[in-house]
């Protein structure tokens, strides 16, 4: 142990040290730029979709989704914090009732209300519209 702590302290010392810090810092870095790159592919493909499915020999299906509004980067990372913060208070709420203390557990599931409210507040609206069509055409 007293040679590793010597070769930290002489210059190739210091140049690890330099290395492990730039090393670290740009590992860091990186995991943001890919966080904002998800993000934004996430935000390209939420606008419009449609899909429809069956061979139309009986029925057919189609599924169009429309979503309006924007979710940012900060926004999307807060909306993970505050859902990970409702599935706590839900856990907490179960633990009252298995306690038998309805009062722990209704205000439990008053935070995560209110947190869902919010959570639901930061979100784009997406629609989504299924028609199922029979061979005619006419929909079921």
């Amino acid at each position: 142990m007293k040679r590793v702590g010597n070769g930290l302290q002489s210059r190739n010392g210091k140049a690890i040290i330099s290395s492990v810090i730039l090393l670290t810092l740009s590992l860091i870095a990186g995991t943001g730029v890919g966080a904002e790159e998800k993000a934004q592919e996430v935000l390209a493909q939420r606008d419009q979709s449609t899909i429809t499915t069956g061979s139309g020999a009986r029925y057919q299906t189609t599924v169009s989704r429309q979503t309006e509004g924007e979710l940012s980067t900060q926004d999307l990372h807060q909306v993970s914090l505050l859902g990970s913060r409702v599935v706590h208070h839900l856990n907490e709420a179960v633990k009252g009732l298995l306690d038998q203390d309805p009062g722990t557990a209704k205000s439990e599931l008053e935070k995560a209300r209110k947190l869902t409210a919010a959570v639901r507040e930061l979100l784009p609206v997406t629609t989504v519209t299924t028609v199922v069509k029979d061979v005619t055409g006419t929909e079921v």
